[in-house]
């Protein structure tokens, strides 16, 4: 080991991303609790074998969106 730290590689291409962060503001969007919302859809990748890694871009999305500081239509943006 050459005790460099290194970024754990995500196992979720940014498209399953991108799209993960949809549908949880879709729910956000009929839900009364947004926070909660993300929270229980985070668990629901979680159990579907997500990674930590993809779980907090998701989770940073969703964020992002929720806090305005990305339009929902064209961002956040991840590369391909």
């Amino acid at each position: 080991m050459s005790g460099l730290l290194t970024s754990p590689v995500p196992n979720q291409l940014p498209g399953a991303i991108r799209e993960a962060a949809r549908r949880c503001l879709t729910r956000v969007e009929v839900g009364s609790m947004p926070l909660g919302v993300v929270a229980e859809f985070l668990a629901e990748l979680r159990d579907g074998g997500w990674d930590e890694h993809s779980i907090r871009s998701v989770d940073v999305a969703v964020r992002q969106v929720l806090m305005g500081m990305v339009d929902p239509e064209t961002g956040p943006t991840f590369k391909e």
